[in-house]
């Protein structure tokens, strides 16, 4: 078998500054990540009229061996429906896990805070092609609603009333601390948010479309619900692929597509992405590479401090790694944006299900 590489830790310079290809899409051009004794921090540009940036020091996160991630992840099958997922979900559910973990303990003084899932699904995985255990995962719902410290309400919108009803089952034993909506996200999450989650409290919204269903404006409308003390952070799932794979590279778009696209996306600047495409000025990377980047700047156009991270796999255990999605991440808090960095940046090897190998290296 051959040695997996270890993800090579950044380059510093000779301030401890990591360097960064110029648009990484990891943040604003202003932010630095640090190395700083073993710990991270975040540091923000100065802002005007201050003569120092704003540092948030790191809370120090217990790093897991991927072993001891895909034990957290690992669930029972209860004989109700299930959605099968490909080994790159495990990625996203391990990061999920992490920060729901490093999201209830830092609003633990806020009682927890609100975690919305907009596309929830039944709350149990079945890992396709699994050969050795866990073949069963935790979706992310039920992870949310396992979270410790818990949350202090999880909020959970699946349109699905075959799924809904299975989501029901499993998160009954948590009580009037779970409550399940059968409604489509597009018009219910920015109810959700206005009605449903206390003014106060610290509140994020997972967003994980299977294709490309998800709307703009729900997300706009969401992050602008008046009277609340801070804006709903998200993690929002951005389908590159299935982007890439709806605009021909000769022809014409289908006009029911291009209407799915321009709800899709925060603003009309894709079509100039694609004639580039098109006309072979820029390369199928490239546009992807944009349209990932129109996305991250939809949300900073809200106020957010936004920040991508590609989820790949192999196609076939020991396979290359291939970009699957782009996970997007926005908040206005800076712990959060901290948190978040470091979850990001941790190396992931997670398809022993699949390959039936555990990493030698991490």
């Amino acid at each position: 078998m051959s040695e997996r590489r270890r993800r090579d830790p950044p380059k510093l310079n000779n301030d401890g500054v990591a360097q960064r290809r110029p648009g990484s899409g990891r943040g604003p051009a202003s932010w630095r990540y640090e190395a700083c004794n073993d710990l991270k921090k975040v540091t923000s540009a100065p802002r005007i009229g201050s003569r120092v940036g704003l540092t948030i020091l790191t809370v120090e996160m217990k790093r897991k061996s991927s072993q001891q991630i895909l034990s957290d992840l690992e669930a029972e099958d209860d004989q109700l429906v299930k959605r099968r997922i490909g080994i790159w979900t495990l990625e996203k559910l391990a990061i999920l896990d992490l920060y729901f973990h490093a999201f209830t303990t830092a609003s633990a003084k806020a009682g927890g805070g609100v975690c919305v899932d907009g596309l929830a699904g039944p709350g149990l995985c079945e890992v396709r092609g699994a050969r050795v255990p866990p073949r069963f995962i935790w979706g992310s719902p039920l992870l949310a609603a396992r979270a410790a410290p818990p949350f202090q309400r999880c909020i959970f919108i699946e349109k699905n009333p075959q799924l809904a009803n299975a989501l029901t089952a499993r998160t009954r034993a948590f009580g009037n601390r779970v409550l399940i909506k059968t409604r489509d996200v597009n018009e219910e999450l920015p109810r959700v948010v206005r009605d449903e989650v206390p003014r106060q409290a610290p509140c994020f919204c997972l967003l994980d479309p299977e294709g490309l269903e998800l709307a703009w404006h729900a997300i706009r409308s969401a992050a602008f619900v008046t009277g609340r003390r801070r804006k709903p952070e998200f993690l929002v799932l951005f389908p590159s692929s299935w982007l890439m794979r709806l605009l021909p590279r000769k022809g014409i778009v289908n006009p029911r597509h291009t209407t799915i696209l321009d709800r899709l996306m925060p603003e009309p600047g894709w079509r100039d992405v694609y004639e580039l495409r098109r006309s072979r000025r820029i390369s199928p990377s490239e546009a992807k590479d944009r349209y990932v980047e129109l996305y991250r700047q939809g949300f900073q156009a809200l106020g957010y401090r936004a920040f991508s991270h590609p989820v790949q796999a192999p196609r076939i255990p020991g396979g290359k790694r291939l970009e699957r999605y782009q996970l997007i991440f926005a908040t206005e808090h800076e712990a959060g944006a901290k948190i978040m960095l470091d979850v990001f940046e941790r190396p992931y090897v997670l398809d022993l299900p699949v390959s039936g190998q555990a990493p030698l290296f991490e």
